[in-house]
């Protein structure tokens, strides 16, 4: 049984330290304005993990979430976030996975042109999961602290926002558990590339977002205007 645990935690924990990066699910760059924003929505992951001692396993995670803005000062906001993983599938694995993600911290203007603004943050995340294994329960519970850069490009039409991204992972850590058996995880720092836009429609705002270096997700997510 150490076995199957130790194998089956070590993907486990990979692709939740992994992942917990991308998790990032709330609006980069529009600020409140005096008023507290809300969005909720979808995000999708299809990831690639390389496992030592084993060949790479694919993890195909899906998201709902809501996530908030509120201000702390005319060029501050504090965000935060809150999201059920509904699904979670590793390639050949039967069993799936279910828990939640729960995140927040600042984001602020760092410049602003004619020609774009410039957003930062730096965001506390946590996320733990529950898998029904065949042989018990495996619990994951891990926790990241993440830095964005964001760029929004301003263009002629009003309707119309895109945005380009960096994400770099400071620290993560965390912990599995398999009955009495427990296993700490830590994770190096890694860098992903994402692109959005946000769409200002009628009555509502509709926000996609790809990663597509490092981590692989996409997230749509919807506002009222």
């Amino acid at each position: 049984m150490n076995s199957v645990f130790l194998l089956t935690a070590s993907l486990i924990l990979t692709s939740a330290a992994s992942n917990a990066n991308s998790q990032i699910m709330v609006n980069p760059t529009k600020l409140s304005k005096g008023s507290t924003l809300i969005e909720g929505g979808l995000s999708f992951a299809d990831i690639e993990y390389a496992h030592e001692g084993s060949n790479d396993v694919d993890v195909d995670r899906k998201i709902i979430f809501a996530g908030i803005s509120t201000p702390l000062s005319s060029s501050v906001d504090l965000m935060g976030q809150f999201g059920f993983i509904i699904e979670a599938e590793f390639e050949g694995v039967q069993d799936e996975g279910t828990g939640w993600v729960l995140g927040f911290g600042p984001k602020f203007v760092a410049s602003e042109t004619t020609d774009y603004r410039i957003f930062g943050n730096l965001f506390l995340n946590a996320i733990k999961e529950s898998y029904d294994l065949n042989v018990g329960e495996l619990e994951v519970a891990i926790w990241d602290l993440q830095a964005s850069a964001t760029v929004e490009f301003i263009v002629s039409s009003s309707t119309i926002k895109p945005y380009a991204g960096i994400d770099l992972l400071l620290k993560s850590d965390g912990e599995v558990a398999f009955g009495s058996i427990k296993s700490d995880i830590e994770k190096d720092d890694l860098l992903n590339l994402k692109f959005g836009a946000t769409l200002n429609l009628d009555s509502v705002a509709i926000r996609p977002e790809a990663t597509i270096f490092g981590d692989q997700t996409f997230t749509l997510a919807f506002s009222a205007r």
